[in-house]
Formats: C-alpha cells, sequence, structure tokens
C-alpha cells in the first residue's frame, strides 16, 4: 500500500454513513467491507451497498472477490463505495478490472465549519420541526418521493427515512403553505443534514436556505462537532451551500462504483 495522508474525518464520517444507513437496511460487518442489504428496500441502492473495504493480507483482489461472492449470494447488483484507503490498497483498480466502475459525475462533501448558523434569507418563510405521524407527515413524504416514474420506489425510503428514530423531520411554510422539506440525522457527535427538497413553484425564494438553516441550528444545540451533507459537485446546490458557509472537505469521498 502506497503511503497516502488520511484525513482525520475519514473514520468518523464511514462510522456515520453506518449510523446514517440504519434506516434502509441491515448492516454486516466483514474484515474486508461492510455491506448494507435490504429486502424492504431491495431497489434502493444505499440499502444495499457495501463500503469501508479493506485488504486483510490477503490483497486487492481477494477483496473485491469478496465483494462480488457476497452480492451474488443474495442476488444484488454490486454497488460498492470506494475511499482513499481503499483505492491506495489497490481494491479500487481490483473492482474495476472485474467490470465494476465508477459512476459518471463527483459529489461533494461539504461541512458547517462555524458555531452559528446563517441568516435566513426570507422572514416569510416559516420552517417547523414536524410530527412523524398524520397528514403533515405523509405531504412530508410525498414532497422528497416526487411523482416521477420511480415515485412509489422513493415513498418507501423517504418513509423509512423519516421514521428512523435519529431523524427530524421539516417543513417549510410560506403563508401556511408547505413549499419545502429537510430532514436532519445525529448521532455520534455528527449531523447529517438530507431531503432538502423545494416545490418547484417556490424555488429562488430562499426556501432551502430556511430549510437548512434550522437543521444547522438544531444540530449546534445538540453539540454535534460536524454537520455535514453531499451535494452534486459544480450544481445549484453546492453554490448555495458556500453562500451559506459550508466549506467542501472533498469530492466524492466515497466514490461509488457499479457493476
Amino acid at each position: 500500500m502506497k503511503e497516502i495522508d488520511v484525513p482525520e474525518w475519514l473514520e468518523p464520517l464511514i462510522e456515520h454513513e453506518a449510523y446514517y444507513f440504519a434506516f434502509a437496511g441491515e448492516l454486516e460487518k466483514t474484515p474486508v467491507a461492510w455491506f448494507f442489504r435490504s429486502e424492504a428496500l431491495f431497489d434502493y441502492g444505499d440499502a444495499n451497498h457495501t463500503f469501508n473495504l479493506r485488504d486483510d493480507g490477503r490483497g486487492p483482489a481477494a477483496v473485491a472477490d469478496a465483494v462480488i461472492r457476497y452480492f451474488k449470494r443474495y442476488h444484488k447488483r454490486i454497488i460498492a463505495d470506494v475511499d482513499m484507503v481503499a483505492e491506495a490498497q489497490g481494491i479500487g483498480g481490483a473492482l474495476r478490472q472485474r467490470g465494476i466502475m465508477p459512476v459518471v459525475g463527483s459529489m461533494s462533501l461539504m461541512c458547517y465549519p462555524h458555531s452559528y448558523h446563517p441568516p435566513r434569507k426570507n422572514p416569510h418563510i416559516q420552517v417547523q420541526e414536524i410530527p412523524k405521524e398524520g397528514r403533515v407527515l405523509e405531504h412530508w413524504i410525498d414532497i422528497v418521493g416526487g411523482n416521477g416514474d420511480d415515485s412509489e420506489k422513493w415513498r418507501r425510503v423517504a418513509r423509512a427515512e423519516a421514521l428512523f428514530t435519529s431523524t427530524r423531520i421539516y417543513m417549510a411554510f410560506l403563508e401556511g403553505i408547505p413549499v419545502g422539506t429537510c430532514s436532519l440525522i445525529s448521532g455520534l457527535g455528527w449531523g447529517r443534514i438530507e431531503s432538502v427538497m423545494t416545490i418547484p413553484l417556490y424555488r429562488r425564494m430562499g426556501v432551502a436556505t430556511s430549510l437548512v438553516c434550522k437543521a444547522i441550528a438544531d444540530s449546534l444545540v445538540m453539540g454535534n462537532k460536524m454537520t455535514y451533507l453531499f451535494t452534486e459537485t459544480g450544481g445549484t446546490g453546492e453554490a448555495l451551500y458556500k453562500n451559506m458557509g459550508f466549506e467542501s472537505l472533498a469530492q466524492s469521498p466515497l466514490r461509488r462504483h457499479l457493476e
């Protein structure tokens, strides 16, 4: 293995990813990889993927073959998140030699480094943490799930995320009308912001800023050492979060590979 400078946030990030995706699947830890598997969300990639790939002394080819055997055993598509350690150990290369290739595009890992939350952009937008039951919850799920071809799947995912014990869910209102959503998954001293959605008619009005501001404020109150999110590199979300005070830690620190 070539020498690499492993950032101090990588191991806590991996631990929190395992904590976060517990809403979606069952975690199995092996000497060479951690696997999430779900029958309830069988068609949701994050509920059926592997990460924290590590060479246990048998070499990168053996790790790649073990990953393939695991997914074949359960008749699942191979989905592997390769971090910088796995790449340096040659595991990423071994997967690619076997036809498990990185996805196109990049996701930026961004953190909020300040001890105060950013100002809201639109004082007319009210953000509330909402209960995990009733009509408002169903409206939250409808917004997050959308109405496209895969809306049934994404509604199932949204419901599982919302009902997860460590999740706080938020709704933004403008003159009493629901206009956007957000969630905060908090634990292990970290808070992950997810499901930032704005109804198209209300975009560019400060809805997402107001939602994320509320999530940051709650994360700070809860004493989290790190508040973070993932967003598409170069997209409008990345620009928005930078304007709010977020900083980019890495580009695709968990590079997804697919069969």
